[in-house]
């Protein structure tokens, strides 16, 4: 039996777990993060344009500080639990795209476990899967991922395995495994 690698099923990755791809959701992720900062910077602008009239500058600074702390604690409150991760997923959750995404034929061509676990209050297994794809106009793709599969679901993966897919179809290479309709329903 072949020991598979992390390398063997993410051949594209580079040294850091990066691809090119990754360069347009960092740009993303970092306008997201800016933006919660923008009425400090507006602040500011204010303030060296001379449109906030005759103000002290202990007035100015106290004003600074309180825009600062109420600007960091919308980031922490709704930045980094909801905006951040959007930004750098793509604008459509997972459970939407299970909802509405295009169904897509998917065959698992390399398979490895990364980690066991539990994932919110379901035990997972990470799973390093390598995709392919196979679009209803008869496109095709192999795309690598890493997927927290239900603990229940993970003894039945194997390589050629069909797997329940759903495409987003404003980006062919963002996609969810249906992994509720998988332990119902095997394919094989």
């Amino acid at each position: 039996m072949k020991v598979v690698t992390c390398d063997d099923v993410f051949p594209v990755m580079g040294d850091y777990g990066v691809s090119g791809s990754d360069f347009p959701k960092f740009i993303r992720f970092s306008l997201a993060a800016l933006m919660f900062y923008a009425p400090l910077a507006a602040w500011f602008l204010l303030g060296i344009a001379g449109v906030l009239g005759d103000i002290s500058q202990e007035r100015f600074d106290h004003y600074s500080v309180m825009i600062a702390m109420g600007c960091t604690a919308l980031f922490l409150i709704v930045g980094i639990p909801v905006v951040l991760p959007r930004a750098w997923n793509g604008s459509v959750p997972e459970r939407k795209l299970l909802s509405r995404g295009t169904r897509a034929r998917g065959f698992i061509r390399s398979m490895a476990e990364a980690a066991s676990g539990t994932v919110g209050e379901v035990d997972a297994v990470r799973m390093l899967l390598q995709i392919e794809i196979q679009e209803d106009d008869g496109r095709y793709l192999t795309l690598p991922g890493e997927f927290d599969v239900p603990a229940e679901t993970a003894p039945l993966l194997h390589e050629g395995m069909e797997l329940p897919l759903r495409v987003d179809p404003g980006d062919r290479y963002r996609f969810a495994v249906d992994w509720k309709r998988l332990a119902e329903n095997p394919l094989e």
